[in-house]
């Protein structure tokens, strides 16, 4: 179908000053800017409860990594019918950062996605990142496009809302798509919800001086949810947030994508790490853990999957400890391709750690993926890894930053097949009970019910 621009393409705001970027009263910045009106497929529109997912992070093709469990819930929410005084049931619409050779506009298994431009293509390179704040403080000229990046944002937040008669806002992060769902909300009277995925909460840490502007924003909401107890915990000390309005759930781990399955493997051992290669992730710990195993003589292979910063250490790292045979690095892949890794793994380890600027481990869902697939798995005593790895229950937790407890956890499950499948039983249990997407979307529709009196006035 063929979609008007919600965003005319702001090939002139860089780098001339005098663009239009800097002057509000330009006829292509007013808000009355078009926003495509799609037909909805929800079964009757009128009906349903709409909601507006702002997020700077959501799947730009179906097969993609980044955002996955902000795309699980929103399908799952939208499979969502016969909610009280909605009949329609859920509607969503999403609106995240556009990318290089992405649409402005498109549907998704029914979900709308809107794309705001923010820049030139080639200085759209701020999202679908864990690292935004840092691209943000390297120069001025990156502080620059964040301004137009926030700028986009709110005005086709505002756009959206009006047209499609939104009902409920909900921002994932409280920065930056907290910041915008504070300001729509104060404009439009809608209400919103934050939620926090740890990364944003992790910031405040280090960066204290926007504590503030984070109270502003959770305090102004009339919902919150944060994805492990870690995060709640931080809100209510240091924040103080009151806890009764903190709901804590984590995303979902759609069990279509990752399940178990039967796969051709030999006989060597598998072990398995998935993620962002930056420090937090914690990797080379856990190529001190395998350098520990192989002096062991405990015959194994370590395939990290990632990409990011740290790969060139990480690499060297290996070849300094002789592990060139004992270590293969993969680049990040589609979850589909994924899904076959989680199962010829025999044990998945996420080692990951509180990093020098004071970030944590939101939960690690990479450890939901791989119970989801029936594997044993290791987490550290990090962030919100505790909410789901249950110590000799759902799988193992260690130290932090110990590599021989790292070794020795790895060593005992490839010794001990028992509590091996044991493990990976109660896990797949545990994320079955608690982690599948309508069992998130259930928990969400609570909140976004909570609010039915207050959207119904709108």
């Amino acid at each position: 179908m063929n979609k008007q621009s919600a965003i005319r393409n702001p090939q002139s705001v860089f780098p001339n000053p005098q663009s239009v970027l800097f002057n509000p009263q330009s006829p292509i910045r007013t808000l009355q800017s078009p926003i495509p009106n799609p037909q909805s497929k929800i079964q009757n529109p009128k009906s349903a409860l709409r909601v507006l997912f702002l997020t700077h992070c959501f799947i730009r093709n179906k097969d993609d990594f980044a955002g996955a469990f902000l795309f699980d819930l929103a399908k799952g929410l939208q499979d969502k019918w016969d909610i009280p005084l909605w009949r329609g049931g859920i509607d969503i619409t999403v609106l995240a950062p556009h990318s290089k050779g992405l649409p402005e506009y498109e549907e998704i298994d029914s979900i709308k996605i809107y794309r705001f431009r923010y820049a030139p293509e080639k200085y759209e390179y701020l999202a679908y990142k864990s690292n935004m704040h840092e691209i943000v403080a390297k120069g001025f000229f990156s502080k620059l496009v964040f301004c137009s990046f926030v700028f986009y944002f709110l005005r086709d937040a505002i756009n959206i809302t009006k047209k499609h008669n939104i009902k409920i806002i909900h921002s994932h992060w409280w920065i930056p798509a907290g910041i915008i769902g504070l300001i729509v909300g104060k404009l439009s009277g809608k209400p919103y919800v934050v939620t926090s995925h740890g990364t944003d909460i992790s910031l405040l840490a280090k960066f204290k001086f926007a504590r503030p502007l984070a109270k502003i924003v959770f305090k102004n909401s009339i919902g919150i949810t944060a994805v492990s107890n870690n995060i709640k915990s931080f809100m209510v000390n240091n924040l103080r947030i009151n806890e009764n309005k903190i709901s804590v759930f984590p995303m979902p781990v759609n069990p279509s994508i990752f399940y178990p399955m039967t796969t051709k493997r030999g006989d060597e051992k598998i072990i398995l790490s998935v993620g962002n290669f930056i420090e937090l992730k914690g990797f080379s710990y856990l190529i001190s853990a395998i350098k520990i195993l192989k002096e062991r003589k405990v015959k194994m292979k370590l395939i990290l999957i990632g990409g990011g910063p740290y790969e060139k250490t990480l690499k060297q790292e290996i070849k300094e400890f002789d592990l060139n045979e004992n270590i293969e690095i993969l680049p990040s892949m589609a979850k589909t391709e994924l899904n076959r890794f989680y199962n010829v793994c025999d044990i998945f380890v996420l080692p990951s750690i509180t990093d020098s600027k004071g970030k944590q481990e939101g939960l690690g869902l990479v450890l939901l993926e791989a119970m989801s697939c029936k594997k044993p798995v290791i987490g550290t005593n990090s962030g919100g890894i505790p909410d789901i790895v249950k110590d000799m229950e759902t799988g193992l937790l260690v130290p932090g930053k110990d590599s021989k407890a790292l070794a020795e956890a790895i060593e005992k499950l490839l010794k001990d097949n028992i509590l091996s499948t044991k493990l990976a039983e109660n896990g797949y249990n545990f994320v079955k009970q608690n982690f599948t997407p309508d069992k998130i979307a259930e928990k969400t529709v609570q909140i976004y019910l909570s609010l039915t009196p207050i959207a119904i006035k709108k």
